[in-house]
């Protein structure tokens, strides 16, 4: 037995562990009882009525342990259905009395044998203990009354349930903790005392026809059945930010309860799934998404990142390309329907994170994924596509599209700095102030060494490809398109705008109300209008930015506090979200597949296949039509054979050259003539000249069966 059990506990006095031996010496008989099915009601009913205050010796409470599961299937498989509720009392009976650490053990051993069996038998086990389900809601009602102070007793009863049936018991847990945040806490660590069950461990679990049948972990699937459970009621919009806080939590420290990934594996199936009622089941799920990919939280990474559209679903591997399209698609339906501007903030979080967690995996797509993807994000607004091609480097986009304002706002002033430089160069070498070698190191760019390759910086041009502006037909004049298409992109994502505001123009504005009657215009026309949405946080933030880079000048304000104004104007987004606030029209759960299939391979052996309509329908027509063709072919052949075999009879007894009427050896394999004796040596011609008729040899028993 491992030294472990019993490290650190007092050992008890010789009176006490003779008393525990003789109990143990009857327990033993009662199960031997049980495992011949033959078990002693009397021993039985004695012993769950006795009372019983001491706590197990270590040493005897690990081998009572093996005792009970060696005879667990007997245990519970009794001809009267009274004496394995018996069993199931006396296990419970023998779990209170065990120690914290043999507790655990009994929770290991419990769940191996539960484990071992194809069948999840924990719906049979709830039936075995009287009123399950009752006792267990006042446990939890008990429970909820004071969290802070829970009895070891009331949280033993409820660890014996866990065991007894985890998934009824922690969905039930988890279930109360969304409608009463002070038992979220409870929620989370009475997942820690019974590490049996969790940190990754797949188990086989019952499934519902919602649910695809597959081994996995236990808290991912009690996270789905909250959801699915949350969407056939109307429940508190605090539920589902409950969920969100529960699902956060298992993912949380160094050995969490469950791995990140694993839940985001989950959460993404449960997005493609085409289940959008209620809404706020969406905003918890794509809220789960973007906390589990934040670069806040930095889990480590030990999944893959599909690169190709054709990659399969594989186990640890994320589908990335089609992850990318199901948010896109996402983002444009809610963009359209105007539901939930916190989706599309979610959506967005989702692409960014998931774009910068493939940069630092160095993944990158192979060339036909990226040629589909390219193509995809250009179905969106450029900003959306300026953004994801910022993202996602496993794109490789070298040239980023931008509106032509931009772009030859930009290039205007890169083309006027090198024209400056060009024309100081030659002043400079004129006045002698420089030499020729002087001025070709000048007008180099400079250089990087790295691994022998010289890298030289592009220029403006080579990064970035003008598009046609879509306001270009509007009469807007230059400063203000160019103003708007900065905002179009900042109100996305702020760094891809302050990356492009930063760069040198020749914008100007002639004054500041000027350039603040144009930001008003562009928010009025685009906040919470146009696909895409940020936070006000991030919008003020972009107006500082804009006013700082035009070096607008107030007397008595701030840019900050200008800022603010500008904002404050801005009227919020209004959210139509007349869908309903739960439905029974749940679709199942799907596990993501590839956006291209692959072939299947037909083997034509086998054509046509089996559950085919017309092989079902016409099957014995079929085959007694071939049966016939093989017939009359039969029949065909053996016709032609018999007459060629008659005419070498025929022939043969009137050749010239015979000494008997068996050849002594057969002649050449030559086509005879079918008509009237010729010459043996003349050619010979044939109606079958198309191949070689029979030798003599292949007749000769037919020859000498003739009389004279």
């Amino acid at each position: 037995m491992p030294a472990t059990l019993i490290d650190e506990e007092d050992i008890p006095d010789q009176e006490t562990l003779e008393l525990q031996k003789s109990w143990l010496a009857d327990v033993n008989i009662m199960l031997e009882g049980y495992k011949k099915y033959t078990p002693n009601e009397a021993m039985i009913k004695k012993f769950l009525n006795e009372r019983l205050d001491f706590q197990l010796y270590s040493m005897y409470g690990y081998q009572l342990i093996w005792d009970i599961m060696r005879i667990f299937q007997a245990g519970v498989t009794q001809r009267k259905k009274e004496l394995c509720k018996d069993y199931l009392r006396i296990i419970k009976k023998t779990y209170m009395m065990m120690s914290e650490r043999n507790k655990l053990v009994f929770h290991n051993k419990f769940i191996e044998e539960w484990q071992h069996h194809d069948i999840d038998y924990c719906p049979y086990f709830e039936s075995l203990i009287t009123d399950f389900s009752d006792n267990l809601n006042c446990l939890l009602a008990e429970l909820e009354k004071d969290t802070d102070n829970i009895n070891v007793d009331l949280k033993d009863e409820i660890r014996f349930c866990i065991m007894i049936s985890p998934v009824t018991t922690i969905l039930r847990i988890w279930a109360r903790a969304t409608r009463s945040h002070q038992v979220i806490k409870f929620a989370v660590d009475i997942c820690h005392e019974v590490p049996s069950l969790f940190f990754d461990k797949e188990l086989s679990i019952w499934h519902t026809e919602y649910e695809v049948d597959q081994k996995e972990p236990i808290l991912p699937l009690i996270i789905r059945r909250l959801i699915f459970n949350s969407r056939l009621e109307e429940p508190a919009e605090q539920q589902y930010e409950a969920i969100e806080v529960l699902a956060a939590a298992v993912v949380k420290g160094d050995t969490p309860l469950l791995s990140p990934w694993i839940l985001l594996d989950m959460v993404f199936c449960e997005l493609f799934t085409d289940n959008r009622i209620p809404t706020k089941s969406l905003e918890a799920l794509t809220g789960i998404a973007s906390r589990v990919l934040s670069p806040k939280n930095n889990y480590p990474f030990d999944w893959k990142f599909a690169n190709s559209i054709r990659t399969q679903p594989t186990k640890k591997v994320y589908l990335v390309p089609s992850i990318l399209v199901m948010v896109l698609d996402m983002m444009n339906e809610y963009h359209e329907n105007k539901r939930s501007f916190d989706i599309l903030e979610n959506c967005k979080a989702i692409l960014q994170c998931l774009g910068n967690r493939m940069r630092e995996e160095n993944e990158e797509f192979d060339e036909e994924t990226k040629d589909y993807l390219r193509n995809k994000i250009m179905e969106m607004p450029w900003w959306i596509e300026y953004a994801l091609s910022t993202w996602f480097w496993a794109l490789d986009v070298q040239r980023r599209r931008i509106p032509s304002v931009i772009f030859h706002a930009i290039q205007e002033a890169e083309d006027l700095e090198e024209k400056k430089v060009a024309v100081k160069e030659e002043e400079d070498v004129s006045s002698g102030s420089l030499s020729s070698n002087d001025r070709e190191t000048v007008i180099e760019y400079p250089v990087h060494n790295t691994d022998s390759e010289v890298r030289i910086p592009l220029k403006f041009a080579d990064k970035y490809e003008p598009i046609e502006d879509h306001l270009s037909n509007k009469r807007i004049c230059r400063e203000e398109l160019y103003i708007r298409s900065i905002m179009e992109l900042g109100l996305f994502d702020v760094e891809c705008a302050l990356e492009l505001l930063h760069q040198k123009t020749l914008i100007k504005f002639n004054n500041p109300t000027e350039l603040y009657t144009y930001m008003e215009t562009t928010m009025h026309d685009c906040f919470g209008v146009t696909l895409g949405h940020t936070g006000k946080e991030d919008t003020r933030v972009l107006f500082m930015e804009i006013l700082e880079v035009f070096e607008i000048e107030a007397k008595y304000e701030s840019h900050e506090d200008i800022a603010m104004q500008l904002l404050s104007r801005v009227r919020n987004p209004t959210i139509i979200d007349s869908s309903p606030l739960w439905t029974e029209a749940i679709k199942p759960t799907k596990i993501i597949p590839a956006i291209v299939h692959p072939m299947r391979h037909i083997d034509k052996s086998d054509w046509p296949p089996e559950d085919s309509s017309f092989v079902k329908v016409h099957r014995q027509e079929v085959r007694r039509e071939q049966k016939q063709d093989r017939e009359r072919l039969l029949d065909k052949a053996l016709k032609k054979s018999k007459a060629v075999a008659q005419h070498h009879r025929n022939t043969w007894a009137e050749r010239e050259a015979r000494s008997a009427w068996i050849c002594p050896q057969s002649p050449p394999n030559e086509p005879s003539s079918l008509g009237s004796g010729g010459s043996s040596q003349s050619s010979v011609r044939s109606v079958y000249s198309t191949r070689s008729l029979p030798t003599m040899r292949h007749f000769d028993n037919h020859c000498c069966s003739f009389s004279i």
